[in-house]
């Protein structure tokens, strides 16, 4: 029960690892906030959470968009009273085509959410956790960070539709 007490916010928690991180979060006795941009999956990661007796609230949250970020930040401070922790998880793999054949806007969503969301998570709430004590900002990536691998947008899009988190 480390962080009993404390409030995480995760985004891009209703899914994959972010899912993880909540659930983690949530064992070790936080209030987790999980953020995603598919209302559905955020709502399932909190009942997944509160089946066992975890404490969690879902926000919709698109990272790419930093006036959605700063309401939803300023958002959960008021309801919960602090931010201890965030965990930018949030982001996408990308299309899986040859670089030639990727279009701009492919890119700049790609940038968008794995590089600009990251940072302007970050950097915004801060303000929000200058006021605890013992804070902590996380940002992870999957193994997407480290390494390509063939095919890997068609397998994630046969498997969670059309929809990016």
């Amino acid at each position: 029960m480390r962080l009993e007490g404390k409030v995480a916010i995760v985004t891009g928690g209703g899914i994959g690892i972010g899912r993880s991180v909540c659930q983690l979060l949530a064992r070790e006795g936080a209030k987790v906030t999980v953020t995603d941009v598919s209302e559905n999956d955020a709502m399932q990661a909190v009942e997944d959470i509160k089946r066992p007796g975890g404490t969690a609230e879902c926000w919709h949250l698109d990272v790419t968009k930093e006036i959605e970020l700063k309401n939803t930040f300023a958002e959960i401070e008021a309801e919960l009273q602090r931010i201890d922790v965030l965990a930018n998880n949030a982001g996408i793999s990308g299309v899986d085509r040859p670089a030639h054949e990727i279009t701009e806007a492919e890119w700049d969503q790609l940038t968008a959410v794995n590089v600009k969301g990251v940072f302007i998570c970050a950097k915004d709430v801060i303000p929000h956790l200058k006021k605890g004590g013992g804070v902590s900002i996380i940002s992870l990536s999957s193994i997407y960070g480290l390494v390509g691998v063939r095919n890997s947008m068609d397998r994630w899009l046969n498997h969670h539709g059309s929809r990016c988190t």
